[in-house]
């Protein structure tokens, strides 16, 4: 399911016709369009087919390598260590279209969209921030914290030699709360959630599963984004690489920057202002980030 873009198909005069008519179309328009679409498609679909599209295509289509006995005690492991603050609920496997591309800055291209207007989970987080906002509107006063374990489904490649596949379980926390009730809000939330994770892979230890050398990394993607914009290496050289176990950031790139630091006076002066690094000057005052990600074997970036 590895679907490249084809220019000419783009460049086409009479597919822009068609590409200008469907960005344009109201929703239940394009619905019935690309619904009648499929299911012309589906009859001429025989089971000879379907097996070799399943056989091709078996990284989408195909079983996890983790039996299912492990993913539930790898599920309950994490539930009954979670904060009983933490609402459990079991989010929907689709979201409406765009809500990662909006939220996270997650390509849509990297998420399965439906014909439905919406598309398969691909981020538990942001499906989580969904229900928070809407219980927030419904008028539930306090603090919202909420958990979830979910299957997502991922477009982009991943190596299935190391076991990867496009569908996995993902775990996401979530905490809707007001900064007025405390100042120190992001840093105790923030750290909170590293506990919470740090405590589960210790949980999982002795329950056997090898998570080897425990260690966070913390890292600001605006800081990255600002060294990508001052640099002469093009973005998808970065997001190419996002996957590969063998590329690091600063080092293969001859960036010539640490790539752990515990505070800004680690960067070197002149790499601060090739990369317009002295905005992020106050994201890194904080004493109480840095003495909690040295304790907790932390590394920021």
């Amino acid at each position: 399911m590895n679907l490249k873009t084809n220019k000419y198909v783009l460049e086409s005069d009479k597919n822009k016709e068609i590409l200008k008519y469907l960005k344009e179309c109201d929703n239940n328009t394009l619905y019935q369009l690309l619904s009648e679409t499929s299911k012309y498609r589906s009859l001429n679909h025989d089971a000879q087919y379907l097996l070799k599209r399943y056989n091709t295509n078996y990284d989408f289509f195909g079983p996890s390598e983790i039996s299912l006995k492990e993913h539930y005690l790898y599920h309950l492991v994490m539930l009954n260590n979670l904060p009983e603050k933490y609402v459990n609920i079991d989010v929907s496997p689709i979201n409406p279209l765009g809500l990662n591309s909006n939220l996270s800055m997650l390509s849509q291209n990297l998420v399965l969209s439906t014909i439905k207007n919406s598309e398969v989970c691909g981020d538990p987080t942001t499906a989580l921030a969904l229900e928070a906002s809407k219980r927030r509107k419904e008028n539930q006063t306090g603090d919202i914290n909420l958990a979830t374990i979910t299957r997502i489904l991922r477009m982009q490649p991943f190596d299935s030699s190391k076991g990867y596949m496009q569908h996995f379980n993902l775990i996401g926390i979530l905490t809707l709360a007001n900064k007025k009730n405390n100042k120190n809000l992001f840093h105790d939330v923030f750290c909170e959630h590293i506990s919470i994770w740090i405590n589960l892979a210790e949980k999982l230890k002795k329950y056997g599963f090898d998570l080897g050398t425990i260690e966070v990394g913390i890292t600001n993607i605006d800081f990255v984004e600002s060294i990508i914009e001052n640099e002469t290496f093009s973005r998808e050289l970065v997001t190419k690489n996002s996957l590969n176990d063998d590329f690091d950031f600063t080092n293969s790139l001859d960036i010539k920057i640490p790539d752990k630091i515990y505070s800004y006076n680690d960067l070197p002066q002149k790499k601060k202002k090739k990369y317009s690094l002295y905005k992020f000057k106050q994201k890194f005052k904080s004493k109480f980030l840095y003495r909690y990600a040295k304790k907790s074997r932390f590394r920021l970036l």
